[in-house]
C-alpha cells in the first residue's frame, strides 16, 4: 500500500538548498502597494527575496509571481482545502504549472503539497519466487517525474508511507524501491541508508506478534 507523496514547506524549517533560484527574469513592481518579483530566493528564516536586487538584504517578496507551493498559498491567504495549481521552479521556466491537492488545516503554520497517486489499494502478491521479480510502478497522473521532483526540492521536508505486509515472506535482500533517477535502494522507511534494513530491522520490534499472527507489518 503506497499513500500519496507530501511536502512541507515552513519558515521554521531549514531547506536544504537556501539559495535555489526560481525563475530567470526579475520583475518588479508595486500593485497595491504589495511587492512583486519574479527571481526568488528562500533565505534561512524563511523570507524570499528578489536574486537580482543589489541590496545586501534583497528585496523582500510579498506575492511572488509564481505561486510555488500550497505553503505560498496559505500565505497568500487561501486556508481552504482543495486543489491549486502551483509552479514550484518558476514562470515561463522549467516544467509546466501543474494541479495539486492542498491540505490547509493538518498543520495550522502552513500549507501541505500532497501528490496523489493511483496506487493507494493493496497487491495481494503470491508466487513470486524470485527476488525484485514483481515490480509496482508508481504514478503520479497526469503529472511527469520531473514535475514531482521541483515540488520536493523546493520543500523543507518530503515523505511518502509504503506498507509492505508478509507472510512467510523475506523482505531484506528481495525488496526494494527505486529513486527518481530509477537507482535501486535497498532500506526502508526508519532505516539508515544501505542499511538493507527497515525500521523494525534496526528496533527489533515487528508489529505483529511471530507467534498467532500469521501477518507481519
Amino acid at each position: 500500500m503506497v499513500h500519496s507523496y507530501s511536502t512541507r514547506q515552513s519558515s521554521n524549517v531549514h531547506v536544504v538548498n537556501p539559495h535555489t533560484t526560481l525563475a530567470q527574469k526579475s520583475i518588479r513592481h508595486r500593485a497595491g502597494g504589495s511587492e512583486h518579483c519574479g527571481v526568488l530566493r528562500l533565505s534561512s528564516d524563511g523570507t524570499w527575496y528578489d536574486a537580482s536586487c543589489s541590496s545586501t538584504y534583497g528585496y523582500i517578496c510579498k506575492y511572488p509571481l509564481n505561486t510555488i507551493s500550497c505553503a505560498e498559498w496559505k500565505r497568500k491567504g487561501y486556508t481552504s482545502n482543495g486543489y491549486y495549481t502551483i509552479d514550484p521552479d518558476g514562470r515561463n521556466n522549467g516544467v509546466d504549472p501543474y494541479k495539486v491537492y492542498c491540505d490547509m488545516t493538518t498543520d495550522a503554520s502552513t500549507g501541505i503539497t500532497t501528490f496523489e497517486h493511483q496506487e493507494a489499494n493493496r497487491s495481494l502478491v503470491a508466487g513470486a519466487q524470485v527476488a525484485f521479480s514483481f515490480i509496482r510502478n508508481i504514478t503520479y497522473g497526469d503529472k511527469s517525474v520531473d514535475q514531482v521532483a521541483t515540488g520536493a526540492d523546493i520543500s523543507g521536508e518530503c515523505y511518502q508511507y509504503i506498507k509492505y505486509e508478509c507472510h512467510h515472506s523475506q523482505m531484506t535482500g528481495s525488496t526494494a524501491w527505486y529513486d527518481r533517477d530509477g537507482k535501486q535502494k535497498n532500506y526502508w522507511g526508519g532505516a539508515t541508508v544501505d542499511s538493507g534494513q527497515c525500521a523494525c530491522g534496526i528496533s527489533g520490534m515487528i508489529v505483529g506478534h511471530l507467534r498467532g499472527h500469521p501477518w507481519l507489518t
